[in-house]
């Protein structure tokens, strides 16, 4: 299973790269450093690491990252900020 998990990291870092047009092993925002951090700790790991930890304690811990690369992905590429204009009109009605 490590190496389907370790698959889907590379693909997801991969397509991410290719969006943002960085190369693989450097980062300009948060969601491709921790993806990148995410792949290189599963990349490091062995298996007597992962059953040392305990396998169930393992994958929640990936899975928590994961979700933490999620909501990186979500706030750097999806979220709506405010422009200046907004903000103006907002400093100004109160």
């Amino acid at each position: 299973f490590p190496r389907s998990i370790r698959y889907c990291l590379i693909k997801a870092q991969i397509s991410l790269h290719e969006i943002t047009g960085n190369y693989i092993g450097t980062f300009k925002n948060k969601a491709e450093r921790q993806l990148g951090r995410l792949r290189s700790d599963l990349d490091y790991a062995n298996i007597n690491e992962m059953i040392a930890v305990g396998l169930h304690e393992f994958l929640d811990d990936f899975q928590t990252k994961l979700f933490g690369v999620g909501e990186d992905i979500s706030n750097t590429f999806f979220l709506l900020r405010p422009t200046n204009n907004e903000m103006h009109n907002k400093e100004v009605s109160q």
